[in-house]
């Protein structure tokens, strides 16, 4: 029984399922890559790929619980494992110093590159950001929220070495659609987080233009993620999969958009949670769209 709440606890402070979804975007970008390089699809470095985005993502989770816990306290977060009990803070610290131990090392098996910007996603998307970086002016915290959901989508161009200038450009494509929903999603949180984040004196966009203003704002980038989803389909990812099932992530995007501006805090945990969903179709089509080059 204590190992199945710990096992628990350890899913909701690493809040694993982002962390898969990051390591499926690791892979479904290294996929896309070698298809426009006529590189070879390696399955070992498709699984360390995997590992770097895991391993990096659910850490960078577990730190920022950990620098956040008395904000997640003045905020009654009893789903957060530290404020809960259930994981002690000096377990997360040390558990995500080893995530970023392992997945920064695993990423020197693939490649040189891969290994520095491992290095770079780790200490200064990831651990630096929820040290100081998130005190700083919401654009720029929220600019670097953006860029941890932009960079597995763009890491296969580090992996392989044939990535050339045109790859990159169409990578970039594809990862600026995840900023721009990663960016939307962070403001969306933060007005949730409102009264806690004024603790640690964090200037959010719902603490600087107010609630109302920042729910506008997350629906604006949500509905730019939705229109920018087009330009793959047309320049790369030619695939009536793609198109299926972008439409349907697209929809609910939409949907989430809409729940985000009723400014509510139910309905910003719902379009929250829908925000998920999303993600997760994010990636299955970009996979499906990979493997129809």
């Amino acid at each position: 029984m204590r190992a199945a709440r710990v096992f628990v606890g350890a899913w909701r402070l690493t809040r694993f399922e982002h962390a898969l979804i990051a390591g499926l975007a690791v892979v479904a970008s290294y996929t896309v890559v070698c298809k426009l390089t006529h590189a070879e699809l390696s399955a070992a470095n498709s699984i360390t790929g995997f590992l770097v985005g895991v391993l990096i993502t659910a850490a960078s989770f577990a730190i920022n619980d950990y620098f956040d816990i008395e904000v997640d306290r003045a905020n009654r977060r009893l789903d957060r494992p530290l404020v809960s009990g259930e994981i002690s803070p000096s377990a997360a610290l040390y558990g995500s110093m080893v995530a970023y131990a392992v997945g920064v090392g695993v990423a020197a098996l693939i490649s040189i590159k891969a290994f520095a910007a491992a290095l770079v996603f780790a200490t200064g998307i990831g651990a630096l950001y929820s040290w100081k970086l998130k005190e700083l002016h919401w654009s720029v915290k929220n600019v670097v929220v953006g860029l941890s959901y932009m960079v597995p989508c763009v890491y296969g161009c580090f992996m392989v070495k044939e990535a050339s200038g045109i790859v990159w450009i169409n990578m970039l494509v594809l990862g600026m659609i995840a900023f721009l929903y990663g960016f939307g999603r962070e403001v969306m949180k933060d007005i949730i987080d409102l009264e806690g984040d004024k603790l640690r004196g964090i200037r959010t966009a719902a603490m600087v233009v107010g609630a109302r203003r920042a729910s506008q704002i997350a629906a604006a980038f949500f509905l730019m993620a939705v229109v920018m989803s087009i330009v793959p389909y047309i320049s790369l990812l030619r695939s009536i999969w793609y198109a299926a099932i972008i439409a349907v992530a697209d929809s609910i995007a939409v949907v989430t958009a809409m729940l985000a501006l009723r400014c509510s805090r139910e309905s910003l945990r719902r379009s929250r949670n829908y925000s998920i969903i999303v993600m997760g179709l994010g990636i299955l089509a970009y996979t499906v769209g990979a493997l129809s080059i």
